[in-house]
């Protein structure tokens, strides 16, 4: 989207990673590592684009067209969505270690 004209962005199929990957036979602490390292890396790149760059467009499959901000809002709002789940889990666990 930095470079190209509304480039076409393939939806992506979040089970479908998380299933090839194995990350329910991972070690939580290097799936967590490797996500924070990606995220990182997202966030630098953002950090260092101009107002104009974050307005550019693609054409994300099964939205439509869709800024680069709009894309990282997406990102975050997905990632928070992930971080209430974790939270949910703990609490429960939580309470289930009390019993």
């Amino acid at each position: 989207m930095i470079e190209e004209a509304v480039p076409l962005l393939p939806d992506f199929d979040g089970a479908r990673v998380a299933a090839e990957s194995n990350y329910n036979g991972e070690q939580p602490e290097r799936v967590l590592g490797a996500f924070a390292l990606a995220r990182a890396e997202n966030a630098r790149v953002l950090n260092g684009l101009t107002f104009e760059q974050l307005e550019r467009e693609g054409s994300l499959e099964g939205v439509g067209n869709i800024t680069l901000r709009r894309l990282a809002e997406l990102m975050r709002e997905h990632d928070e969505g992930h971080l209430e789940d974790l939270r949910v889990l703990r609490q429960r666990l939580t309470r289930s270690e009390g019993s």
